[in-house]
């Protein structure tokens, strides 16, 4: 099986090594037709995507190129019938769609395995003003699914008084959002919950720094709330759920 990385790159692996290495097109355009797979996508939508700033008979002569190298590389992978194009069922595995499917499952874990960064990383300036509201569109939508699924990892753990896992687990959605207020004030909530009043000091003053250094403006009233329990030394400790 073909593995499609779209997550934070754009690489396509097969048995014996990378493929199509360098083709940009070419990737974008495999990678729209296995966001749609099993579904056949027709010609003139394919070449207003990635070529919507020719002409049409220019266009159509550069999606019919790409779909040739395509199909040299991979061969019955690609199904080219009449007006439609198809990735074969089951050909090509998509990180974006194995990602989607572990979030959707509720494995955290193995979702964040699959997590590379945004939906085709730099390679957002490929297309027409169409190819940049479809990457733009499933960027958020991924986005959205895992801060969603991450807010239930973290609020998990704090349902059944683990503070020590919410604390870690709220350090890794942070380490992938960095300037993100909710999974810091998490984590510091935590480390507080958990009887560590110097730590959550300390990262509190650290993220603060950060967002003054950045112009965030006056920071949000959860941060304020965490600085003034921090200044009363600390949250104390929740009794755990019967």
């Amino acid at each position: 099986m073909l593995r499609l990385r779209t997550l934070g790159t754009l690489r396509l692996e097969g048995p014996h090594g990378v493929l199509l290495a360098g083709k940009r097109k070419e990737l974008a355009l495999l990678a729209y037709l296995a966001r749609r797979a099993p579904a056949a996508v027709p010609r003139a939508e394919l070449a207003e995507l990635l070529w919507g700033d020719r002409e049409e008979a220019r266009a159509r002569h550069s999606l019919r190129q790409a779909l040739l190298a395509l199909k040299r590389a991979l061969g019955d992978v690609l199904v080219v019938a009449g007006d439609g194009v198809a990735v074969a069922a089951g050909a090509v595995e998509l990180d974006a769609a194995a990602f989607q499917g572990e979030l959707e499952a509720g494995r955290v874990e193995a979702a964040l395995a699959w997590w590379g960064g945004g939906f085709m990383g730099p390679h957002d300036d490929l297309g027409s003003g169409a190819y940049r509201v479809w990457v733009d569109g499933e960027r958020a939508r991924l986005r959205r699914l895992l801060e969603a699924a991450l807010e239930r990892w973290v609020t998990d753990a704090e349902a059944r008084a683990e503070w020590p896992v919410m604390a870690e687990r709220a350090a890794r959605w942070a380490e992938l959002d960095p300037h993100a207020v909710r999974p810091c004030a998490l984590r510091v909530e935590a480390l507080l919950l958990d009887g560590r009043t110097e730590l959550a000091r300390a990262e509190h003053a650290a993220f603060g720094a950060r967002l003054a250094a950045a112009g965030e403006g006056e920071p949000p009233a959860e941060w304020v709330r965490l600085a003034e329990r921090i200044g009363r030394g600390g949250g104390g400790r929740p009794q755990a759920p019967a």
